[in-house]
């Protein structure tokens, strides 16, 4: 049997399997997948069985599945994923240091080549990468030859072939959770060490010994834990017609524009900030908000973000952390009131808010996100644990925007996703696509995912805009918890 090599403290050449590793896209794979198998009048794949089932070389797979045509299959899987974007796992600065450094950096993927660079020109990685070799048919090979005479080299993978193959052509292998495959079955394959972002390298590489083969998931007696109490707080209202959030629809409806405060051990949480209070004044919201003309907004005495705040018995100055859902004017009127928290958003986000589509434009609340300071963002590129302790989990969920954010909340009695504009109703959620979402096909994708998440963490959805949902669950005095 062949040895895994050593963690290198100074590699030459770290490369990369794709899917799964340096995107975040089992959900993505897993509807291909499934579409894959519809076609073919096959039984479909639910979550578990999917990671399961899911194979490397694609072949056994589809031999595995009863699929007769794999090559044709393997060829419609590459082209649906090449189709769809996709989120890159946290940590891409961090290898951007490490380039930056010397180490080469590369992909060896067996996923086709237009689909790999679909992904990496949806990223903005084009010019990123040393090499990309996709597809890697024989990866095995294509290890050897990347590697050369190097003496010092590391594969990252999320399968166990993967492991199987980096360990044969003599590189470090290091398996990554949050892959297609369970990381006990990386570990039993002979991963190294096991990272979750690529954050976690240096580190790794100054220690070899902090990440080897001690993984374990976490467990709720161990690790995971909840946060205490969740109010939902009382905001302006947008009217408007059905026909701007469903398809085929129409007739007036009334959208409350809600935020949400969580109390945790660690820190004070908002979700969204709301219309600006200025909103408020005698003047109002028309005079700082052109889209008043399009949507009508009401303003209820009290229902200012920082009112609301201090009702649930806090002050604006108590928050430490506020989750930017989407950069949308009605989610961001409140961002200089927390001068001093940290704001966590989408890194596509951020950047797209500043060059919209221009019809799109004046969704933006540009003027609201210039008063944030540089220093105050955290940009995420994939989802986040904000504690680390799995009771408030924030999803990457695009489509409506590129970098829209959905929230899973874990309280002692009672489990919340809140997903800010990932659907604007339950009709949404139940299918019909919003007109106004940028990427259809990624807001479709995002609206499974959740349901996939809330099933699995015994969650309700909480659809902000519903307003049939939010006199239905709105504060009425004792938070959640």
């Amino acid at each position: 049997m062949t040895t895994a090599p050593e963690l290198p403290t100074t590699p030459t050449v770290i490369l990369f399997d794709w899917n799964g590793t340096v995107v975040l896209d089992a959900d993505r794979a897993r509807h291909a997948l499934n579409d894959v198998l519809t076609r073919r009048d096959l039984p479909t794949l639910d979550p578990a069985a999917f990671r399961r089932e899911f194979h490397l070389p694609m072949s056994e797979m589809f031999d595995r599945l009863d699929v007769t045509d794999g090559a044709a299959a393997e060829t419609e899987w590459n082209n649906i994923i090449a189709q769809h974007p996709t989120t890159a796992r946290e940590g891409i600065e961090t290898l951007r240091g490490l380039q930056s450094s010397g180490v080469r950096l590369g992909v060896v993927s067996a996923a086709f080549s237009h689909a790999v660079h679909a992904d990496i020109d949806g990223l903005g990685l084009d010019g990123f990468w040393d090499s990309v070799d996709a597809p890697a048919t024989d990866k095995l090979t294509t290890l050897r030859r990347r590697r050369g005479a190097e003496p010092q080299a590391i594969y990252l993978g999320d399968t166990p072939y993967d492991m199987g193959c980096a360990i044969a052509a003599g590189y470090t292998p290091v398996g990554v959770d949050r892959g297609y495959i369970p990381v006990d079955e990386l570990t039993a394959a002979g991963a190294t060490a096991i990272i979750t972002t690529f954050d976690e390298l240096p580190a790794l590489l100054v220690d070899p010994t902090s990440h080897l083969n001690q993984y374990s998931p976490p467990t709720k007696e161990t690790t995971m834990s909840t946060a205490l109490r969740m109010w939902p707080l009382d905001g302006a209202i947008m009217n408007a017609d059905k026909s701007a959030v469903h398809f085929g629809d129409s007739g007036p409806i009334k959208m409350p524009l809600p935020t949400f405060l969580i109390e945790h051990e660690q820190g004070l949480v908002l979700i969204d900030t709301g219309l600006n209070p200025a909103a408020w004044d005698a003047a109002g919201p028309g005079a700082i908000y052109e889209a008043h003309a399009v949507f009508p907004f009401e303003c209820p005495p009290g229902n200012r973000v920082d009112e609301q705040i201090v009702k649930a018995g806090f002050s604006v100055d108590d928050v430490s952390h506020v989750i930017i859902s989407h950069t949308h004017f009605d989610h961001t009127g409140g961002l200089y009131l927390f001068p001093n928290a940290e704001i966590i958003i989408g890194e596509a986000e951020l950047e797209y808010a500043y060059n919209p589509i221009p019809f799109y434009a004046f969704f933006f609340g540009t003027v609201d996100l210039d008063k944030v300071p540089d220093t105050a963002w955290r940009k995420i590129t994939g989802d986040l644990d904000l504690f680390g302790d799995g009771s408030i989990q924030i999803l990457l969920t695009p489509g409506h925007t590129p970098g829209q954010l959905t929230t899973l909340v874990k309280l002692p009695n009672r489990n919340f996703i809140i997903v800010g504009d990932a659907a604007h109703t339950h009709t949404n959620m139940a299918g019909i696509p919003c007109p106004v979402d940028l990427d259809t096909n990624a807001a479709y994708y995002s609206i499974e995912r959740i349901k996939e998440i809330a099933a699995r963490e015994n969650a309700d959805i909480w659809v902000v805009h519903d307003a049939e949902q939010w006199q239905e669950m709105a504060y009425t005095g004792t938070p959640y918890n």
